[in-house]
Parts: structure tokens; C-alpha cells; sequence
């Protein structure tokens, strides 16, 4: 059997020396031996001659037991791809044959030129990675992984043996033999690489949006040198995460006022090891020496009065402010809380809030873009509603930006994304901390309360928010569905929809304990109630009375049974069937589609049997039970006049008759209701504006401020307009009579063709 002899010192295999040799035949072998040794090549084949090879030499035939000595190559460069390289192989003395040799199992096929073959080992630690050098004349190589492991599953079972010194070292498991060498020699194993311990030692600080953790390294590498750390920050349901090869190492794009748990981890060879211990850091942005936040409702660390609360109106506070740092450009507002769990609930997200401004009122209205807090789809102020036990504290923190934060997507922004789309660009922020202990019998988790805040799941068509006193609930939103509105109006006034401020204090009253009352109230004029969706619900009579007619018969609704009314206001005046289309019919058997302003659910066409709802000769309801609503009484939508009610069957809230307090018209109606025709309302989505479109087959003349006329002819035309924020609402808001308001719309007059038809004009509320 072939072996190598090694002449000059003792070959150190580590576990597996990566040797081969094929059959007998074929007397070619396959050394590891380390770099700068001198070897014998020695064969020892029973009844064959054989055939070594000088580097450059001729083949020439060797008796058994001969030797040939050969130099080792130099560890060569990491090896690229398999090739095939063509060969010829010497044998049988002086004839010289092309002859291949075969891998089993489907392995690519090497032949070579007449040489010695060895492998070379550059590294010891290297042990699983082995090259093949072709010794030449003119010094060719070929780069060849090769492996122990592969050698004894696909090769001969010849074994070659290595000899060093004085002991016999067995290769890949074969057995040596031949001239009474010495027993074989179990090699030494190699060492396992594993991942490397937990860091230790770990300290954080927080940063302007950052966190910084610095550590020292883990007690064991696992054998390798360690090649990266990765430092993990977790809060705000959001995880981010930096690299590094040392200590220590800053995460950035952090929320300021979050708080964060951050830990870090050790990679090697192996893998990545386990986390370190967990540090909490609440990043913080840089402080402006007087930028301070107050409020009339408490003093930092006071008490949240109820009425911010989901126990009372649900108003947002009034807040003022005063040196903010130089360079503010706007100022956005976060209201948060961490509840028992940790993880940041923000109930106010507010933003683009003009550098000029330095206050909020109470229920503010029209300064800044609302965004959407934690407790839902409701976009605005969420009153705080905490469900566990002792006080929270809820801060509010005002930022100082140094520009407007880039922010994707057409939607309400929620609070995790604006801290992030601000903590690169704030340049201070200025804090305030209100305390709120929610009473044991709360007026907000009533069962009445209850049962007007669970009806407004039913809406995929908008939101409302709301809260409840002892007496009322205080149903929020600004009447502006997200269904389409103003399509298929043939009759109208040339008034659009705008937001409302029926915020907080300003909201809907519905009366939590309705009761059959001993007379009933007319419900001619004016709003009856307000759908799940935040949307009024009107009677079917023009504004002044039912004898001036039903605004359904006179073309003056919508598909969706809406229209704008006197105070640019959307509202419906029947059953709101394009809310109703976002569920299966009998859902509104069993779930109000609205609440009326006696405190009664207003359900669908059916009672809750499935059957089509009787309708009384008092107020057109019935005293059928209901479900998800109080007993007693409710009302039911119809295609027939009066669509939903004609007279209030209890005592209807407040509101009924302060009407007109919630109210608030900009612009009178540019015309009395003439024919239209194709008259849509779309988002220009070039700039944002709405665009209500509409086509006359006659002359019209619209007066738009009361003294002045604009004679306009038969033909298509369009009013477009955009709420106003930013920069241009701050120069709207200083212009005129608008110091007290706080919402500005823009209007302009086209025709088809995109023609001013008349000035355009800004209003202010």
C-alpha cells in the first residue's frame, strides 16, 4: 500500500489530514503535507511495478519499495470553482498514456499531467479547506478542495500512511503496513468552535433619538475570534438595531420620551451567541434653555381634570407655550402614557402645527394635522380610558422642529411613525406631566356608555370618538365620512363639505337613560341624531320647515342620501345606505346604525327578528326588542317619509335646541338650489385640492361674499377647494378678522377648461 515518508520532522495532522491515493493502478497519491518540508514518496503494491515522478522528471518504473524524493509546494490562495484539467499520467515505464482519473457516484472526472501530486495545508486551523498543486516543468497549478471525509466515502479504500519520525500516523482511518513500521497513532481532535458568550458589563445612555450601550466582551469567544457585535433596542412595538466591532455602539432613529429595553449580542464563525442583559433607555432630545409647556386644566404633576377623560366631555386640553429654540420651523404634539405592559399608548398625535402658533384651545380645531392614537381608527384626541387600576401618568411633549418630518402615505400618521420621522430634525422639546386615577364605578365604562361606543364598530365608512358623563355620551368627529359624497346631485346650492368641530365638549349629546317621555317634540328642522360614523342625521324637510319640502324628492341628496348644508356641513336626511352597504343587511337588525338625540338606537329596515320594522302613528318607532341598544323604544330607517323619525318619542339632549351654537357657516349659499347635472366630488390628486364639479344646462349668477355677482353660461364648472396648513394658514389666520379662529379653507372658481370664473377666496372659522 503507498505511503509517504516525511524526512525531515514529525507532520502534526490535526484530526482528518485530507489523503487519498486510487487503486493501485493508478499510483497516484494524494499528500497534506505542512509548507517547506521534504517528503519520500514510497510504494509498496504487492506484485506491481510502479511509477514515480521527479518534479519536470520522466516517468520512470520503481521497483517496490523505492522512494523518490519530492519538494512541497507553498500554501496556495483560497481555491476558485472545480475545473476540469486534462491530463497524461505516466505508466508502465517509458510509455506515457492519457488516462483519467475517475470520481465515483458522479463526480466530475480530473486527469493530470505526469507529476507527483500533493496537497498543501496552508494553516492548521484551515484543517477542512486543502489544495492540489500539479508539479511541472513550467510550474502549472491546479486548485482543488479536498476533504477527508469525501476522500474515504467516494475513493479507494486503499489508505496511504503517513510516517513521521518514529510513529506511524493512520490517514482517514486506513491502517498502515508494509517493512515493520511502528502501531498506528490516534490523531489529535480538533477543537469545537461554538458562539460566543453573552457581553457583559452593559451600561446605557440616551441620546437625542439615540441610545448608546458600551460593554465589555463575553467571557468566552467560543473558540474564534469574535467578529461583530449587535446591539438590539425594543419599546414603542418597534425594534431597532446597530453593528459593531467593539464597544461601544449608538442605535439610532429612536423616539424621544419612549422608552426602550436594549441588550447586545456576540458573533464569531459559529454564529451569534446569546443576548447580554437588558438596559432601559428613554432617549431624549436637547433641552432650550425656557421652552416650557403649560395648561389651564393642571400644573406639571397635577391632576387630569375628568373632562379630558373618557369619563367626562372627552375634550383635549387647552395647552400653551413660550420660547421655543431658534430655527423652529413647526411643532408637533404627542400625548402618551405607558401602561402596565410597557409599551408606549399615545392618545393625542397631533403635527404640522405652524411655528407662529403658542397655544391650543380647548377641543382644538383647524391648527395642525390630526393624526391616530393607539385606542383606534378615530383620528384626533383619544381621551385617556385606562382599563387598570391607580394612576397614570400622561405626558404630553411638545417638539420643536427644524422642518417639516417626511411622512408616506396618504393616511393618518400614527404616533410610532411621527417620532420617528421627528427624532432626526427636533430641536428641543418641552414637557408637561397630568396624573388621572379612573373612579371604580367610571361613567366611561358604563353599560350605557358602553353601548354608544361599541355601535360605532359597525362604520367602514369613518370614526367617531366617544366619551360619557353620568348623563350623556359625547359622540366626536368632524361629519366627514369616507364614503364618497355630493355624486348624483341634481338640485343644489353650490355648498361643500367641510370639517366640523363637533369635538369633545362640542360633540353630539346622546342621553344615556332614555325614557318613553309624556309628550313627544317635533323634529322638523334640524338634526335628529348622528350615525356610527359620526355623520348627522337630519329630517327630510328644507331648512325652515317640511312645507318648503322634502330635499330627498327635490333631487337635493346624494347616492349616498347626504348633501352639504348651510354651514358647509355633510349630513345625511334618510337612511345612510352607503354606511349600511359596508355591512351584511341584517347586521343593522341587531346593531344601530345611529342614535337619536332622545337617547333611542336607530337600527335598520328589519327588527331584530329579521322582520320589516312596524312603524307607530306617534313618531314612526316601535317598542320591539332590540339588541345592542336600550329597551323601550327605537326607530328604523324607511324609503318612505319622514325616512327615519318624525318626532322625538323622548326628551331629546340639549343639542336639539342649541343647534345652532354647534354651527359655525363661512360662506353664505352662492345660490339658491337650481338644476345641475354630473355633479361629482374627487381629490385633485396634483394638490390636494377637492374639486366638486358640476354641469348647467342655463345661465346662473352666484354671489360668493353678498356684494358680488358673476353671470355665469350654460356649461361645466368647478369649485375647488383645500384646507389651509403650515405657513399658509398662519398668513390666513393674520389677515382680516381671523386672529380669534383657528381653520382656513381656500377656495377657487374654474370652468372646464380650468378658467377662473371669479376671484378666489379664503374663509376662516
Amino acid at each position: 500500500m503507498p505511503f509517504v515518508r516525511f524526512a525531515t520532522r514529525t507532520v502534526d495532522v490535526l484530526a482528518e489530514p485530507d489523503l487519498v491515493v486510487f487503486p493501485a493502478t493508478q499510483l497516484t497519491a494524494y499528500v497534506v503535507i505542512p509548507p517547506a518540508l521534504v517528503a519520500t514518496v514510497k510504494v509498496a503494491a504487492p506484485s506491481l511495478a510502479c511509477t514515480a515522478e521527479m518534479v519536470g522528471g520522466v516517468g520512470t518504473e520503481t521497483p517496490p519499495g523505492a522512494g523518490v524524493a519530492i519538494e512541497v509546494c507553498e500554501a496556495p490562495p483560497p481555491p476558485p470553482p472545480p475545473q476540469l484539467v486534462n491530463t497524461t499520467a505516466a505508466t508502465n515505464g517509458a510509455r506515457n498514456l492519457r488516462n483519467k482519473i475517475l470520481f465515483k457516484r458522479g463526480f466530475p472526472t480530473l486527469s493530470f499531467r505526469p507529476s507527483v501530486y500533493v496537497c498543501c495545508r496552508g494553516h492548521r486551523e484551515k484543517i477542512k479547506t486543502t489544495f492540489v498543486k500539479v508539479l511541472t516543468s513550467a510550474d502549472e497549478r491546479l486548485h482543488r478542495p479536498l476533504s477527508c471525509q469525501f476522500m474515504k466515502r467516494f475513493l479507494s479504500r486503499s489508505v496511504l500512511t503517513m510516517i513521521a519520525g518514529a510513529g506511524i500516523l493512520s490517514a482517514c482511518g486506513g491502517g498502515g503496513s508494509g517493512g515493520g513500521q511502528a502501531a498506528p497513532v490516534t490523531p489529535t481532535p480538533t477543537p469545537t468552535i461554538t458562539v460566543p458568550g453573552a457581553p457583559t458589563g452593559i451600561s446605557g445612555s440616551a441620546g437625542n433619538g439615540s441610545a448608546t450601550l458600551t460593554f465589555s466582551a463575553p467571557a468566552s469567544n467560543g473558540g474564534a475570534t469574535i467578529s461583530n457585535y449587535t446591539v438590539s433596542c425594543t419599546g414603542g412595538g418597534a425594534t431597532r438595531t446597530a453593528s459593531g466591532t467593539a464597544s461601544p455602539i449608538t442605535v439610532t432613529a429612536l423616539s424621544n420620551g419612549t422608552t426602550y429595553s436594549c441588550s447586545v449580542a456576540a458573533s464569531n464563525s459559529a454564529g451569534t451567541g446569546i443576548s447580554s442583559s437588558a438596559v432601559n433607555v428613554t432617549p431624549t432630545a436637547p433641552t432650550s434653555s425656557g421652552f416650557s409647556l403649560s395648561s389651564s386644566v393642571g400644573v406639571e404633576g397635577g391632576t387630569l381634570p375628568t373632562d379630558y377623560t373618557c369619563d367626562g366631555t372627552g375634550s383635549s386640553p387647552a395647552l400653551s407655550w413660550s420660547n421655543p429654540p431658534a430655527g423652529t420651523q413647526q411643532f408637533a404634539l404627542l400625548m402618551t402614557t405607558l401602561p402596565g405592559d410597557g409599551t408606549t399608548k399615545w392618545n393625542w398625535v397631533l403635527h404640522d402645527i405652524p411655528a407662529a402658533v403658542r397655544s391650543l384651545g380647548k377641543d382644538s380645531f383647524g391648527l395642525g394635522t390630526p393624526g391616530v392614537g393607539s385606542d383606534g381608527p378615530y383620528v384626533g384626541y383619544q381621551p385617556p380610558c385606562s382599563q387598570g387600576p391607580g394612576a397614570k401618568t400622561y405626558t404630553f411633549t411638545l417638539y420643536a422642529l427644524s422642518a417639516a418630518p417626511t411622512l408616506t402615505g396618504s393616511g393618518a400618521v400614527n404616533g410610532s411613525t411621527l417620532t420617528t420621522a421627528i427624532a432626526g430634525i427636533t430641536l428641543g422639546t418641552a414637557v408637561l406631566n397630568l396624573n388621572y386615577t379612573r373612579p371604580t364605578n367610571a361613567s366611561g365604562s358604563s353599560t350605557a356608555c358602553g353601548l354608544v361606543r361599541g355601535s360605532l364598530g359597525g362604520s367602514t365608512t369613518g370614526n367617531a370618538s366617544v366619551s360619557c358623563d353620568v348623563n350623556y355620551a359625547y359622540v366626536s368627529s368632524t361629519s366627514l365620512p369616507t364614503h364618497a359624497m355630493m355624486n348624483g346631485i341634481t338640485a343644489s346650492n353650490l355648498q361643500v363639505p367641510l370639517a366640523q368641530n363637533f369635538l369633545g365638549a362640542n360633540g353630539w349629546k346622546i342621553p344615556l337613560s332614555p325614557a318613553i317621555a309624556a309628550s313627544t317634540v317635533s323634529a322638523v328642522d334640524g338634526p335628529i341624531g348622528v350615525a356610527v360614523n359620526g355623520v348627522l342625521i337630519f329630517n327630510p324637510c328644507k331648512q325652515g320647515g317640511c312645507q318648503n319640502g322634502d330635499v330627498k324628492v327635490l333631487g337635493e341628496l346624494d347616492a349616498c342620501n347626504g348633501h352639504a348644508g348651510r354651514a358647509d356641513d355633510y349630513h345625511y336626511h334618510a337612511a345612510p345606505v352607503c354606511l349600511m352597504q359596508g355591512r351584511a343587511t341584517n347586521y343593522w337588525d341587531t346593531h344601530p346604525v345611529g342614535w337619536a338625540l332622545d337617547g333611542f338606537a336607530i337600527y335598520g329596515y328589519n327588527d331584530a327578528n329579521g322582520q320589516i320594522a312596524s312603524r307607530d302613528s306617534v313618531c314612526g318607532g316601535n317598542t320591539s326588542t332590540v339588541s345592542n341598544g336600550p329597551q323601550g323604544y327605537s326607530y328604523h330607517v324607511t324609503d318612505a317619509s319622514p325616512y327615519v323619525l318624525s318626532c322625538f318619542r323622548g326628551t331629546p339632549s340639549p343639542d336639539l335646541a342649541n343647534q345652532s351654537s354647534k354651527f359655525s357657516p363661512i360662506r353664505q349659499p352662492p345660490v339658491q338650489p337650481f338644476k345641475v347635472s354630473n355633479m361629482t366630488l374627487t381629490t385633485d390628486a396634483t394638490d390636494g385640492y377637492q374639486v366638486l364639479q358640476f354641469s348647467s344646462a342655463v345661465s346662473f349668477t352666484t354671489n360668493e361674499t353678498g356684494s358680488d355677482s358673476y353671470v355665469n353660461s350654460p356649461g361645466t364648472y368647478r369649485i375647488r377647494y383645500k384646507q389651509l396648513t403650515g405657513t399658509a394658514l398662519t398668513t390666513a389666520l393674520a389677515t382680516g378678522n381671523n386672529a380669534n379662529k383657528s381653520a382656513c379653507w381656500n377656495f377657487n372658481f374654474t370652468d372646464s377648461n380650468g378658467n377662473a370664473t371669479q376671484p378666489p377666496i379664503t374663509y376662516c372659522r
